[in-house]
């Protein structure tokens, strides 16, 4: 960036500690680019892109009087991007990781009653589920083969359709409480 546009950003600045609404979004328009960039590279889910930038700009405008004029304000708001974004990953990296502890627990938790329904399953069990499965619905069948059978997260399923994760999330207890009556009428029971 050239010292011109430093010292235009900087006069925005300190047009915009007054109130100035419209000095900010000269601010903004000049260093949205860099704080994006810096936002990209260190977040992991690229959704909160957007977010993080507009929260670096929130957070900068009632940080202003903090901006010490003639430095460089791309560096100052590359800054203030930085620890937002950082703050950001290690809450994605958290959840990440209470994903996976709680899908370890849940399976452990689960391994007794599908060792019991593997003992006491019935010969023609895997075709009642077949049948199940077909009278499903397309739709349906599809979001099961996605999230049993290629493991994809009722997150990735509800974005391919354009819909909120809560949608895939339903949509997957639904099924999951269809099969299992359908099974019942089978003469399949929990255990």
């Amino acid at each position: 960036m050239s010292s011109y546009d430093i010292l235009k950003l900087n006069a925005a600045i300190i047009r915009s500690r007054s109130g100035d609404r419209e000095a900010y979004r000269e601010v903004v328009i000049g260093v949205e680019r860099p704080v994006r960039i810096v936002v990209a590279a260190i977040v992991c889910d690229r959704t909160q892109v957007d977010d993080i930038a507009q929260e670096v700009f929130i957070t900068a405008w009632g940080k202003l009087g903090d901006y010490q004029a003639g430095s460089d304000p791309v560096l100052w708001f590359k800054a203030i991007a930085r620890n937002l974004a950082l703050n950001a990953r290690r809450g994605w990296i958290r959840q990440e990781e209470a994903k996976r502890t709680y899908g370890r627990e849940l399976e452990h938790l689960l391994q007794p009653a599908t060792m019991k329904l593997a003992d006491s399953a019935e010969s023609r069990l895997l075709e009642f589920l077949d049948e199940c499965l077909k009278a499903l619905g397309e739709s349906s069948i599809a979001i099961v083969r996605e999230h049993y059978w290629e493991g994809q997260t009722p997150e990735a399923i509800a974005a391919k359709r354009g819909r909120q994760s809560g949608w895939a999330r339903v949509t997957l207890h639904r099924v999951r409480t269809t099969l299992a009556e359908c099974l019942r009428t089978k003469g399949v029971s929990r255990g």
